[in-house]
């Protein structure tokens, strides 16, 4: 969890690989401020419910350059799934809007496509129905390349969703994954971190409910006080956001 204003994101979205499998629609990868995935049309399985994994490749460890261009790949597994989706977008968080962060590029004409967003609104780089490799155990891989915006921009979050299909031509018996990571620009430190650790792990809740206590570290190592807002959501099996639970607080944290 981050603070409110350094909250920027680069989202991948896999959607309906089956029942769109050329120009499905864009905006369903678990991203702000919708948070919609393909679990909203693959719904036979909770988000994330299943035993296999998403996962994005080759995001600059140290920090991205402004203007550098970086390969990336997403990848997807599941055990005994044999078709595959997936959906991509760079953006980032300027007041109550999410924008365009930097240039998606096609690299593979035949597996992947863009479609180009209006206005402001983010492009999105998907699967194309070759690239869902109907009747191929994965794990599957799409390549890409990413251009940094020529001006840095803070911190980049990237956002992952994957359709991992059974390959029967519906959209049940199927299952969607999420994953996110987030980069700063070369060299930039994050202002405040904040750090939740359950009380008594492993959490468990009963069918019935339950309630379980953790402890809120917040670290404010910039140098200088620092005032954000902060809040609690909680992120459902659904792949919807509720809440705020609490909040927004309006906080000031001295150095240290």
């Amino acid at each position: 969890m981050k603070t409110a204003f350094t909250l920027i994101f680069l989202v991948a979205l896999a959607t309906a690989a089956q029942a769109y499998p050329n120009s499905m629609p864009l905006g369903y990868a678990g991203n702000p401020p919708s948070n919609n995935s393909c679990v909203n049309c693959h719904s036979s399985y909770p988000l994330n419910s299943g035993n296999g994994s998403l996962q994005i490749g080759g995001l600059p460890a140290g920090g991205y350059q402004p203007g550098t261009t970086y390969h990336l790949t997403v990848s997807l597994e599941d055990p005994g799934q044999q078709r595959w989706g997936f959906q991509l977008t760079a953006i980032y968080q300027s007041g109550s809007s999410y924008l365009q962060a930097g240039t998606l590029t096609v690299t593979q004409a035949t597996y992947t496509a863009l479609n180009a967003g209006t206005g402001t609104a983010p492009d999105y780089l998907r699967h194309t129905s070759t690239g869902t490799y109907p009747g191929t155990p994965g794990p599957t891989i799409w390549n890409f390349d990413w251009t940094a915006p020529v001006t840095a921009v803070g911190p980049i979050g990237f956002y992952a969703a994957g359709a991992a299909c059974n390959n029967t031509g519906g959209t049940s018996g199927d299952y969607c994954y999420t994953t996110s990571s987030t980069v700063t620009p070369a060299g930039a430190a994050v202002p405040v971190e904040i750090t939740l650790t359950p009380v008594g792990a492993p959490i468990q809740i009963p069918a019935g409910g339950g309630s379980f206590s953790y402890n809120a570290n917040l670290v404010n190592a910039s140098g200088a006080a620092q005032t954000f807002n902060a809040w609690v959501g909680q992120y459902q099996p659904s792949g919807a956001w509720q809440g705020p639970l609490l909040g927004p607080l309006n906080l000031t944290l001295p150095n240290g």
